[in-house]
Order: C-alpha cells, then sequence, then structure tokens
C-alpha cells in the first residue's frame, strides 16, 4: 500500500514537472540581420543623346551700302533685328572626375531666325533705293563642355568651339542701278556658352544652356556696290538628354 501511494506521487511530480517545462519559452536561434543594400552611386560619365527647342535672336546690323574698293559710302537702308525658333538634336560623352565632368557634344538645329526691311533710301548722297533679308536655316556645333558639379544630381557647365550654318543675306539695290548682294552659302564661325542641367534620374536629364554665335559672312559685293553683314545670334535652348550609363 505505501509502495502504491509512492509511485502515485512520484508519477504526480513527473507530471507536474512535465507541465511547467511545457510553459518554459523555447530558445531561438539567433536570425541573422538583413543585409543593408547601399543605393547606387549617380554618375554623369558615359555617350548621351538629346532633343532641344528654343529661341534665338541676333545682335542688331545696319544694312550699309557702299562702293567696292573705295570708301564711299552710300549709308544705311535700315538695321537688322532677326528673331526666331530653333529646335534640334544633340549628343556627346561625358567623363566625370571627382566633382569636375569633362566631356564634348555636337548639335544640329533648324531655326527660323530671320528679318527682312523694306525698300527704303540711302541715308547720304547720293542716295540708293534698297531692300535687304536675312535668314539662317540651319546651323550645327562642336564644343567641349566644362561642368562642375554644384548640388545634388545639378551640374553647372561652361562650353565653346566651331560653329557653321547656312545664312542667307541678300540686299537688293533697285535704284540708280539694279543689282543684288547675296550670301546663300555654308560659313564658319565660333560659339560660347554656359547652361545647368539636372539629372532627374540615372538616365535622364533636363537642361537650360545659353549660347551665343559668331558666323562671319565675307562682304557681299555686286557689279558697283558692296555690304558687309553681322551675322551674330544669341540663342537659348531648353533640352532633355538620355545618358546611356551601362556603356
Amino acid at each position: 500500500m505505501r509502495v502504491f501511494r509512492c509511485s502515485v506521487v512520484v508519477g504526480a511530480t513527473l507530471a507536474s514537472a512535465a507541465a511547467s517545462a511545457a510553459d518554459l519559452p523555447v530558445a531561438m536561434e539567433p536570425v541573422a540581420p538583413a543585409p543593408i543594400v547601399s543605393p547606387a552611386l549617380f554618375s554623369w560619365s558615359g555617350p548621351y543623346l538629346g532633343a532641344n527647342i528654343g529661341y534665338g535672336w541676333g545682335r542688331d546690323d545696319r544694312v550699309g551700302i557702299g562702293v567696292p574698293g573705295a570708301e564711299a559710302r552710300f549709308g544705311n537702308i535700315g538695321t537688322f533685328e532677326p528673331s526666331g525658333w530653333l529646335g534640334g538634336v544633340q549628343g556627346g560623352y561625358n567623363l566625370q572626375l571627382g566633382m569636375f565632368v569633362l566631356g564634348a557634344e555636337g548639335d544640329f538645329q533648324f531655326t527660323g531666325i530671320d528679318d527682312k526691311l523694306p525698300s527704303a533710301v540711302s541715308t547720304k548722297a547720293p542716295t540708293v533705293t534698297a531692300s535687304a533679308s536675312t535668314d539662317m536655316e540651319w546651323y550645327a556645333t562642336m564644343r567641349a563642355r566644362l561642368g562642375v558639379i554644384a548640388l545634388d544630381h545639378v551640374l553647372l557647365y561652361g562650353t565653346g568651339g566651331v560653329a557653321v550654318g547656312k545664312i542667307n543675306y541678300t540686299v537688293p539695290v533697285t535704284a540708280p542701278l539694279t543689282e543684288t548682294m547675296k550670301n546663300s552659302g555654308t560659313d564658319w564661325g565660333y560659339v560660347i556658352g554656359a547652361g545647368v542641367e539636372y539629372a532627374l534620374t540615372q538616365n535622364v536629364s533636363v537642361k537650360a544652356e545659353y549660347q551665343f554665335l559668331d558666323i562671319r559672312l565675307d562682304r557681299l559685293n555686286s557689279a558697283t556696290y558692296v555690304t558687309v553683314p553681322t551675322t551674330q545670334y544669341h540663342t537659348l535652348r531648353f533640352g532633355v538628354n538620355y545618358r546611356f550609363s551601362g556603356l
């Protein structure tokens, strides 16, 4: 009888111990922390292509008429103030060196920059009656760029190089002799400018850019008359670039 009671007591004690052990927290294996993923570093390096649209205007150009090879001047018939739209494409390559960005860029622009002077009489005697027109059909540039990263994803830069364009410049004289001084060829000059570019993403950026172009025309002659054109232009362009950063 005592053995039976002792067995019951021992069994109850073991059952109670087992129940208490079940209530104890189970030790968990340590979990490795999630890896920290660093964001990709932004870079301006790589080739790019883009498009732009803008507005251009020319320097005041007094249309003066004279005699070839002589000092005689008939005087001015008016002043050109050409202006108009422009639009085109650009492409280039950037190389980022720390906070500086070196690059080369070329662009091609169609333009509607033009002006006309109605028939007028020159301001000096002997008088000449003439009219005039100027029209820049297109121009292209090849430029170097030097930029500095001013703020996060903001590039300030200067640019300069050569420019070429097709400028139609015509001064028909109707009295006292009917003759025409004309240029309709392709002429060369230089371009300088500055701009700011902002990267929206690793591949897409937008920009605003100012350029000054000086495309020189030789003086225009007819058999009797001569004029010396001034073909200097200011342009303001807004554009977007797509950068092939994986290349």
